[in-house]
């Protein structure tokens, strides 16, 4: 299986978001290998008492019906065989039945002003369509999922993570606090209801209103598949072949019996698990969690530099600025490597409300160099954004980093150079304006790939019976990621 990066759900200015549709695609296009652009759809069950919420909800719908032609249109235009896959989507919401993202097989699509949940269920059975419910754990009748409703096989995964927090666990990090809806309610949460005995896998989505997929902190769904084709993408959605993830994409595996997260296997079976966690930075925990609850637990330490030539790990991060600045910083930054190269890069671009308008992207990566334009701001919900950087070299390597920048009307910029081996010791950091509270950039601490990565063979001694796995792994940085669990059941 291949692991690819998806927004399963994010807004622009195409219902009551903002951002254009195209600014949309250019950063999708340049950090991502699947979106769902989920414009809005409907709300059929309003709350009366608040007309002037009613009146902007139903401006966003008209504008999402006079342009959905083209919201298809760009979704097929986008889509390019084991490049990029978009995928046609809309949303419904309800205060009765909750949130959904409705997701096409296809390179069509159409609306439905459903005015109940069996009238959106059945439109999405005749178009073959995935129903993905999101921000769960809100109460019941606040726009919380009616969880007695749910049929597995529409809804074949649940968001549990975007900018709204964590719908997964009521006490789980990364509450729900910034939304007026309330907060987690226990009886409400995907894990209680998993408990319970439902099967779904998980995903997670940005679910923010800017225009910026893939905003770094506000979730995002690995997608397993055997290519990056529409077919392939919906079939492992239907599989439950996916995890989720906070922002930072690390790589986990969990495999037991030759079966994979979002399996069933029978409830019998002897259970040894191969559990792989491939992080970003140096790991917290990993956690494999049964029925919810921790069944082993591993707090691992990364091993030493056991040779000096390998795949190290750099974090570059930029912004900072001053408390309660409403000014954009827009950077351009330059890396060039000498005696390496670069391996991979990570995008943790961060969007947001104060640059609507601005673009997070690469433009030009080779093996040596890489060239950034980006945007920060103290208005935006993370006022640093930035990349990991995946390099090929030994502790002699060296970083150069040129950085030009612009903040209001000051123009500034630094230049900074460093090695691997200075990097193991300690960040770098650079300031682009001549003041205590300038715009800063991070070259961070360089770790041996391989040294952060945990693998490790569990066995259940336990007795068999239904239950059902989560591999959980959470990063030192809070960045943190679920498996879709893998069940025994039959």
């Amino acid at each position: 299986m291949n692991t690819y990066w998806a927004d399963l759900h994010n807004h622009n200015e195409i219902g009551y978001g903002a951002g254009s549709i195209e600014r949309t695609y250019a950063i999708a296009r340049g950090s991502l290998d699947i979106l769902a652009l989920s414009v809005h759809g409907f709300w059929p069950d309003p709350p009366d008492l608040d007309p002037a919420l009613v009146a902007y909800h139903e401006k966003g719908f008209a504008r999402v019906r006079e342009r959905f032609v083209e919201v298809v249109r760009l979704a097929r235009d986008s889509t390019r065989p084991d490049s990029f896959v978009s995928l046609v989507a809309f949303e419904w919401h309800s205060l009765a039945w909750g949130d959904f993202v409705i997701l096409f097989p296809g390179d069509e699509g159409d609306l439905c002003r459903a005015g109940d949940f069996a009238e959106l269920t059945e439109f999405a059975r005749q178009n073959e369509a995935v129903m993905i419910p999101h921000h769960v754990a809100y109460a019941h009748g606040s726009r919380g999922l009616d969880w007695t409703a749910l049929n597995e096989m529409d809804s074949p995964l649940v968001e549990i993570f975007s900018e709204h927090g964590n719908s997964l666990e009521r006490e789980g990090i990364h509450s729900m606090v910034g939304h007026s809806m309330g907060g987690a309610t226990h009886s409400q949460c995907a894990m209680e209801h998993l408990r319970r005995g439902r099967r779904f896998g998980f995903s997670a989505g940005t679910d923010n209103h800017d225009g910026h997929p893939g905003s770094h902190g506000e979730g995002l769904t690995a997608v397993l598949a055997e290519s990056l084709s529409r077919k392939a993408v919906i079939d492992a959605i239907r599989k439950r072949h996916t995890y989720a993830v906070t922002g930072d994409r690390m790589r986990l595996s969990m495999e037991c019996n030759g079966a994979i997260m979002g399996d069933v296997l029978a409830h019998r079976e002897a259970r040894t698990f191969q559990i792989e966690v491939d992080p970003l930075c140096p790991l917290e925990s990993v956690q494999v969690l049964k029925n919810g609850s921790p069944a082993a637990i591993w707090a691992p330490v990364g091993a030493g530099n056991t040779k000096p030539d390998g795949e190290y790990l750099v974090r570059f991060e930029w912004g900072w600025d001053r408390m309660n600045c409403p000014d954009v910083t827009n950077w351009k930054i330059n890396l060039e490597i000498t005696d390496g190269a670069l391996a991979k890069v990570y995008p943790c671009f961060v969007g947001g409300p104060s640059s609507e308008e601005l673009i997070n992207a690469f433009e030009r990566i080779s093996d040596t160099e890489l060239s950034i334009q980006s945007f920060t701001s103290r208005s935006n919900p993370h006022p640093v954004s930035g990349i990991v950087v995946a390099v090929n070299g030994n502790p002699d390597t060296v970083m150069r980093c040129q950085v030009a920048s612009v903040t209001g009307a000051d123009a500034g910029g630094c230049e900074m150079q460093t090695s691997i081996r200075q990097l193991q010791g300690d960040d770098q950091w650079g300031a682009v304006l001549p003041r205590f509270s300038s715009p800063r950039i991070r070259i961070g601490r360089a770790y041996q790939k391989e040294n952060l990565a945990f693998k490790y063979t569990w066995k259940d001694e336990k007795k068999p019976e239904r239950d059902f796995y989560i591999l959980k792994a959470q990063q030192k940085n809070g960045q943190t990621g679920w498996s879709s669990p893998l069940f025994f059941q039959e």
